[in-house]
């Protein structure tokens, strides 16, 4: 997949197919492995650091809008309406409800148009690198979300958005708006 030899979708078919079969089940789905891996609380899955940066930059006055590929068809509609942290969110633009998957320009758009505030304003974060290469072709302030390093990708957003961890720094908001995955 980062090599685009196959797409997204179509390796996580694949992981869902040998883990399936390596749990003595087979036919597996994507659906059926992404239920396994989500298949905890919350807060095993979801990072406490993103969340405050989420509410800091909402309490801000910032925008913070979802931009996601496959949050719908992954997981279901019933275990995302169950999400509290999706209520940190202002818009979630789900390409599994658009048809329009990232790296298409067009998804980049819609995330931009869910914000309000034009593209060079937007503080975009992503971990997959494909998609880290469309923000920054569509003209946003992208950040590179390392699975190793995920604080520093926090802070490096927390800096562009003039925010520290009590909320607007002294030097104002730098970025209106704020977007994640």
């Amino acid at each position: 997949m980062l090599r685009h030899e196959v797409t997204e979708r179509a390796y996580w078919a694949q992981r869902a197919a040998e883990v399936g079969t390596a749990l003595g089940h087979e036919g597996w789905t994507t659906f059926d492995l992404i239920e396994l891996l989500y298949d905890c609380p919350e807060s095993e899955y979801v990072n406490a650091e993103m969340v405050e940066l989420m509410v800091d930059a909402r309490a801000a006055g910032l925008p913070v809008v979802a931009l996601t590929n496959d949050l719908t068809d992954f997981h279901g509609p019933e275990w995302v309406d169950a999400q509290e942290w999706l209520t940190h969110f202002d818009a979630v633009v789900d390409a599994s409800l658009t048809g329009v998957l990232k790296p298409d320009p067009a998804a980049y758009a819609a995330g931009v148009a869910a914000t309000g505030v034009p593209a060079e304003e937007v503080v975009y974060l992503d971990d997959m690198p494909v998609n880290v290469a469309g923000g920054v072709a569509a003209g946003l302030q992208t950040i590179e979300v390392r699975y190793d390093d995920r604080a520093g990708a926090i802070a490096e957003a927390r800096s562009r958005l003039g925010l520290n961890k009590a909320g607007p720094s002294e030097g104002g908001v730098r970025c209106r708006s704020c977007a994640s995955t």
